[in-house]
């Protein structure tokens, strides 16, 4: 019997981990035992980029940033010991990556876009260390100086909007300022600070890396007390967005969630935008990444690029899923650099129901067991790690106080429409503190925004009152006129049906009244024309005016139609014959001609008022055509005037009926 052959190289043990199987995005490397979880990998002779998802003895599961049609068993896996990470420093705004932070350039002459390849052996930076900006060191700052994580030490003009605040790392030790470049022109490759902490010394550029599924740290989360104002009437005054909260609405088609986002972006309290756009069609995506660039925004008498406050993060929907589940990841962290320098940042996703759906299907292709509905058994969980990141936070630095927030506004789009049951929805509405029910079918009568003012909602109301105390003239009067407004258009939800079937006359005079407010409060202060002057942007001072003359008109006539209508006039009638039947002659001739008196003035009805108040109610309805161009002091003189008005015209209608009494 021949011996067999005893191969030297089955003998020794693979060190190196390398590709065991591959499916779709999804790739399991063997013989990883020094691999630590979320550790991007490059995989294969064209250097893939991956991120270790999950560990399993010597097996590590990886999520694949690139085609992996020409992988192999057996390609060789090399290890970086870094977590996926972005780089943060002057040059992000204007700019649109893809999740990995690459650039994404388009040419709007040409009308073409480039998307940045994924297998490169050396993938393009995501700053331009080449740009020169000039540095100005911080002035209290200087040799010898203590320095601690967050604290600013330099700053750069990032463009004609915003100055780019330079910040010590959060994982920074700090220490003792040994030397602090002066004034100058420097690029991201020149270091600026050196610090020494027991006996090392550590230099800085202008620029630092952060892994994007690690939240930045600060030095307390604060309470969300202050309002993200859109100038949307309808969300500002029924749903109320606030600085440092979170809101989702639907993104179906024809939603109207465009409208939301544009007026967000371009009229929103923020300073910095930053979008996420997650699974868009690849047509849609490069049709807005034309039309951006063009976007104004008027800043005092001058116009400047809407581009200029953004930062955009495009994933299409032919990119691998692995770059989809990220976007939102690599969006919050840039979101969150901005917020400690201080700045008020509002993140939109748009949406998380294809984010939600690329986490299923990695989940599945790695083999782990569905949840509800086939979704990720872990969804609830990482939806609530990515909106916990929202906040208004006092930022990390202890020497420079400074305040700063996070607000994410994102959307949902569940298959077929099914919003009442679909895990996505229920477990994005547990997180948020705000629901903006967009509703297709508003936009049949001509109304927009289509926010539904009847299903939405918000938890912020009642913490935002403190800060319309100090910022609103009657701020008390504007909370309770929002609730007063919100009680007029559900009244007239409950009203239709009696409407439909006995018609409009069988309602009461105070329900026809009730019926002609919230008409108003439709057509007249919901409905708002975004191409106008005077409409596409509602400061909260003309919102709360507005808002209060037509719930002090409706006051005015409920009281007036309570103490003088028929219905009370006839109850009063009644009531004086029944006691002159029962009485003495002695006094009945007194009362006989008190009744005579009341009945000689008619009860009033709905259209005595409507008659009498014809001039005040044409200028009730055209009050939001006054221009916020004008100045806050000249609109809110002529809304007083109305009120007054109103009041006097009132006052002249009842005078009949006071006399006879």
């Amino acid at each position: 019997m021949e011996p067999k052959e005893v191969s030297t190289t089955s003998t020794q043990p693979c060190t190196k981990p390398v590709v065991y199987s591959v499916s779709g995005s999804v790739v399991v490397a063997e013989h990883a035992t020094g691999v630590a979880q979320y550790e991007v990998v490059h995989i294969g002779p064209h250097r893939l980029l991956g991120e270790v998802t999950q560990l399993s003895n010597d097996r590590a599961t990886i999520h694949v940033f690139g085609d992996t049609s020409r992988l192999r068993p057996g390609d060789a896996v090399e290890l970086t010991g870094k977590p996926l990470s972005v780089e943060l420093g002057p040059g992000l705004l204007g700019q649109t990556f893809n999740s990995l932070q690459q650039p994404i350039e388009y040419n709007t002459d040409t009308q073409t876009v480039f998307w940045p390849q994924q297998q490169q052996h050396q993938p393009p930076a995501a700053l331009d260390k080449t740009v020169e900006w000039f540095f100005e060191p911080q002035h209290d700052l200087q040799v010898g100086s203590r320095i601690g994580p967050g604290d600013i030490y330099g700053q750069v003009v990032e463009n004609t909007l915003l100055v780019h605040r330079i910040m010590l790392p959060p994982d920074a030790t700090g220490g003792t300022v040994t030397w602090l470049a002066p004034h100058g022109d420097y690029t991201l490759n020149h270091d600026v600070l050196e610090v020494e902490y027991r006996g090392r010394r550590t230099k800085y550029k202008m620029y630092h890396t952060w892994p994007v599924r690690k939240p930045r740290p600060v030095a307390e989360k604060l309470a969300c007390d202050r309002p993200l104002l859109t100038g949307i009437r309808s969300i500002d005054t029924f749903c109320p967005l606030a600085l440092g909260g979170s809101a989702t609405m639907p993104a179906g088609k024809g939603a109207g969630k465009s409208v939301v986002f544009y007026s967000l972006t371009k009229y929103a309290n923020v300073d910095v935008v930053v979008n996420v756009w997650v699974g868009e069609p690849s047509t849609d995506l490069a049709e807005q990444l034309m039309e951006m660039p063009q976007l104004t925004l008027k800043i005092g008498d001058h116009e400047d690029l809407l581009i200029k406050k953004m930062v955009v993060v495009a994933n299409s929907a032919d990119m691998p899923l692995a770059a989809r589940e990220a976007s939102v990841y690599t969006g919050i962290t840039v979101a969150e650099y901005w917020r400690d320098m201080g700045y008020h940042v509002a993140l939109t996703a748009d949406d998380t129901s294809r984010w939600a759906e690329a986490l299923t299907e990695l989940s599945c292709r790695a083999g782990m067991l569905p949840g509800d509905r086939s979704y990720a058994v872990d969804l609830k969980s990482r939806l609530a790690g990515f909106y916990q990141r929202a906040g208004y936070v006092q930022c990390l630095g202890g020497s420079q106080e400074r305040f700063g927030s996070v607000s994410i506004i994102s959307t949902v789009s569940p298959p077929l429409s099914d919003y009442e049951r679909d895990p996505v929805v229920a477990a994005t509405i547990e997180n948020v503190g705000a629901f903006i029910a967009l509703d297709s079918r508003l936009s049949q009568t001509r109304h927009f925004p289509q926010v539904n003012w009847m299903l939405s909602h918000s938890k912020h109301s009642s913490t935002l009152e403190a800060f319309y105390d100090g910022h609103i003239r009657s701020s008390d009067e504007f909370v309770r006129c929002c609730k007063v407004a919100k009680q007029i258009l559900t009244e007239e939800h409950e009203l239709k049906p009696d409407i439909g079937k006995a018609g409009l006359d069988s309602l009461s005079q105070a329900d026809q009244a009730t019926l002609q407010v919230a008409k108003m409060l439709r057509e007249d202060f919901l409905r708002q024309n975004i191409f106008t002057p005077y409409d596409r942007h509602c400061p909260l001072y003309k919102t709360a005016a507005l808002l209060r003359n037509f719930v002090l008109y409706h006051e005015l006539v409920q009281d007036a139609l309570q103490q003088h209508g028929q219905s009370s006039s006839s109850h009063k009638h009644g009531t004086r014959t029944g006691a002159g039947g029962g009485s003495g002659s002695g006094s009945g001739g007194q009362k006989n001609s008190k009744e005579s008196r009341t009945a000689a003035v008619p009860p009033l009805t709905f259209q005595d008022i409507q008659s009498a108040l014809s001039a005040e109610l044409y200028e009730l309805v055209c009050m939001k055509f006054q221009d916020p161009a004008d100045g806050e002091a000249a609109m809110l003189d002529v809304y007083s005037n109305l009120a007054r008005k109103l009041r006097r015209s009132m006052d002249d209608l009842l005078e009949p009926f006071w006399a006879s009494k």
